[in-house]
């Protein structure tokens, strides 16, 4: 295994088909749920540490998995600072969206004139048959949408963004026949 100090927070790990037979691993089989896994990296880790002073303690750690021509791969591992409790947590948790979906137009219609009444940015779409909504996820209008609707994974916002319908939101607007 050669490790390389890419910069401060990063380091290389690159490892050949010996060393992941080593470790009882294969590229495929990298999965940080096997314990198997977990016991190579923080082996990988230690040697790290040791051998160019790349420290993880108190980071989170990003960690990218190529293929190498040989049978091999490389592991690329980034730092990354664990957030402060305080201000930026709160920030965050303010532009952080929430996506719900309904697959029946009347739980949405019958959450409208609540969404209406609140003082918030709620936007509406319509994709493949099923409608959604966000909302901010420290917001009222949150609560509702969780309540009547599922929540979706965040890479939806993406696809809504891209095919998805945006739907009018203006009180007016919210009769069965536009929707």
């Amino acid at each position: 295994m050669k490790i390389e100090m890419v910069c401060e927070n990063k380091v290389r790990l690159l490892l050949e088909a010996e060393d992941l037979d080593y470790y009882g691993l294969t590229f495929e089989e990298i999965d940080y749920d096997r314990p198997a896994t977990q016991r190579a990296f923080r082996d990988m880790l230690n040697r790290a540490r040791k051998d160019v002073g790349f420290s993880s303690d108190g980071c989170r750690l990003l960690v990218e998995a190529h293929p190498a021509p040989d049978g091999g791969c490389v592991l690329l591992v980034t730092k990354q600072p664990l957030a402060r409790k305080g201000r930026s947590l709160l920030r965050k948790a303010e532009e952080e969206l929430c996506t719900y979906s309904f697959e029946q137009i009347d739980h949405l219609l019958d959450l409208l004139p609540q969404l209406c009444k609140l003082e918030e940015s709620t936007t509406l779409y319509r994709m493949d048959g099923n409608y959604y909504a966000t909302a901010r996820a420290d917001g009222k209008a949150h609560l509702l949408l969780r309540e009547f609707g599922v929540e979706c994974p965040a890479r939806i916002r993406g696809l809504l963004e891209q095919r998805g319908t945006p739907l009018q939101t203006s009180p007016k607007a919210f009769g069965r026949q536009s929707l």
